[in-house]
């Protein structure tokens, strides 16, 4: 966070980690909704990758989403792929290092039983380390198959060549 602050963030005076927790406590009515347990966390990290928690944590996510969870599930079913609603399997796979696609699949109204707009919902379809092509085609494939995509309503049309 501190090199990306540093280097890339642009027309802010936030430079540090440290610039931004103090903002907060500074605005604390307004900033601290929400607290900010995560930057102190990471604030009393080096944020180096090289510290023994995030290490043994690491390795926990590969061993579970992959050795325990992914690869397990995809031998024993003999898959190429593994379909999630919504976003769900992104965050899985993303602790593997997996790929993941998300296409539409259609939309849903009235949540938990309260009467809602109609939002779109998702389809994620996620698979093994390298398995971006055939990812693809098969998010393709039910793209072309079901015709979901559609803009949602009350959105004004596209100017004459938007495309």
């Amino acid at each position: 966070m501190n090199a990306y602050l540093k280097d890339w963030a642009r027309g802010t005076a936030m430079r540090t980690l440290g610039d931004i927790v103090n903002f907060n406590f500074a605005h604390a009515d307004k900033a601290l909704r929400f607290g900010q347990d995560i930057f102190l966390a990471a604030q009393s990290t080096r944020g180096d990758l090289k510290e023994l928690e995030y290490i043994a944590a690491r390795q926990n996510d590969l061993r579970a989403a992959r050795a325990q969870g992914v690869d397990t599930y995809m031998d024993e079913n003999r898959l190429d792929a593994v379909l999630f609603p919504g976003t769900a399997g992104a965050s899985i796979m993303a602790k593997a290092g997996y790929p993941s696609v998300q296409v539409p699949a259609g939309f849903i109204a009235d949540v938990n039983g309260r009467e809602t707009p109609e939002f779109p919902l998702g389809a994620t379809f996620a698979g093994r380390a390298w398995s971006e092509a055939t990812l693809l085609r098969i998010a393709y494939a039910f793209e072309q198959a079901t015709l979901f995509r559609r803009p949602p309503s009350g959105l004004p049309p596209l100017q004459d060549g938007c495309r």
